[in-house]
């Protein structure tokens, strides 16, 4: 009975059930189309991680016109898990729990254990959805996953922890390597140091406090 009386009454162990059952929901809405055949732009990913696995270069003997993170990453999972549909959506499922984790922490560290559940909710039903093609792995999943990596680094480092620009940095930057619009998104988050010297004029002390 204490036990119990500690779940009803301690959020935190709400907030993890909530958690992990929203994890169980990612897990089940992507393992429900694993049989699915991969769609164009994953066969393609998957042959040309396969054929630079086989000694073909990319760009060279390979030729795409995407930057090179997306065919690494394939060409790692089949080290890993071998050249089969199977390797790949487990590759989705696994960016999909760690995005999703990043979300939660990001919420419940921000705003409030409410929005970080609601939050991580939306996003499992989102980045799961068959009407956008979301369930399978596309490059969107892993450019999404670095990117709230870095979103996660950076809101560190405003909170005093300034070492964690670095991560931020490293984050963007891996992200770019997946699809080079993900510029757009370090152009907006860099536009909040320019915001920051026009709200506190004083710029030796903003300097000291964020950098």
């Amino acid at each position: 009975m204490k036990i119990t009386n500690q779940l009803f009454q301690n959020k935190k162990y709400w907030s993890i059930i909530a958690l992990v059952a929203i994890i169980g929901l990612s897990i089940f809405l992507r393992l429900n189309t694993i049989k699915e055949p991969l769609t164009l732009d994953m066969c393609v990913y998957a042959y040309v991680g396969h054929q630079m696995l086989e000694g073909e270069k990319l760009y060279s003997d390979l030729v795409d016109n995407k930057p090179p993170g997306i065919y690494f990453l394939y060409m790692f999972a089949e080290m890993i898990g071998g050249y089969n549909q199977y390797t790949y959506y487990w590759l989705g499922i696994i960016f999909t729990i760690l995005s999703l984790l990043l979300i939660f922490i990001i919420l419940y560290r921000n705003t409030s254990v409410l929005f970080a559940i609601a939050g991580s909710l939306m996003w499992s039903i989102i980045s799961s959805s068959y009407s956008i093609g979301a369930h399978q792995p596309n490059t969107e999943i892993f450019i999404n996953t670095f990117l709230l990596f870095s979103l996660w680094a950076f809101s560190e480092f405003l909170g005093g922890k300034k070492a964690y620009l670095w991560l931020a940095g490293i984050g963007f930057g891996i992200a770019a390597v997946f699809k080079t619009n993900v510029l757009f998104v370090v152009l907006a988050v860099s536009m909040y140091f320019p915001w920051m010297l026009i709200k506190n004029k004083n710029y030796s002390e903003f300097k000291k406090n964020n950098l």
